[in-house]
């Protein structure tokens, strides 16, 4: 990695935890929706672009 890249990563480290506090929990209604459209609760869910443990994966669980 270089220089600045290196400097750009080390501005998130540590943040992890903050940013999952943080985060809100995804809305009850955006599950609800999918399940409708499935006709029953997904085996597996792929949930892009939305890490930490309040993701809609966790929502479906």
């Amino acid at each position: 990695m270089g220089h600045i890249s290196e400097k750009n990563a080390d501005r998130f480290t540590g943040f992890a935890d903050i940013y999952d506090e943080a985060r809100p929990v995804m809305p009850t209604h955006t599950v609800s929706v999918i399940t409708r459209y499935l006709g029953r609760r997904p085996i597996n869910v792929v949930d892009l672009g939305s890490a930490g443990r309040k993701g809609l994966y966790r929502t479906l669980r």
